[in-house]
């Protein structure tokens, strides 16, 4: 899979991460979020789309709350097995 995913620290919340997903690969990708806030009891299916050789982010803005560590988040990609992550 193209996509390299990473997290960097929220800038609107001090003790949350922000998702980083950056395209590799020269072809836009069709990506999902699923997460689950278990402190608020939330769940969120998220659509992005991330054009080539570009970087998108996800947090608080486009999930409704910041990745905290220990969290379990499933990335989907058009053509790709998901994969599933733990926030560090």
């Amino acid at each position: 899979m193209p996509l390299e995913l990473g997290f960097r620290r929220s800038s609107l919340d001090s003790s949350g991460l922000v998702l980083q997903a950056e395209n590799k690969g020269n072809g836009s990708l069709s990506c999902r979020v699923i997460a689950t806030n278990k402190t608020v009891q939330q769940h969120t299916d998220y659509p992005f789309t991330v054009g080539p050789y570009r970087m998108a982010e996800n947090g608080i803005l486009e999930t409704g709350w910041s990745f905290k560590t220990g969290e379990q988040e499933g990335i989907c990609v058009e053509g790709f097995s998901p994969v599933y992550l733990t926030v560090p």
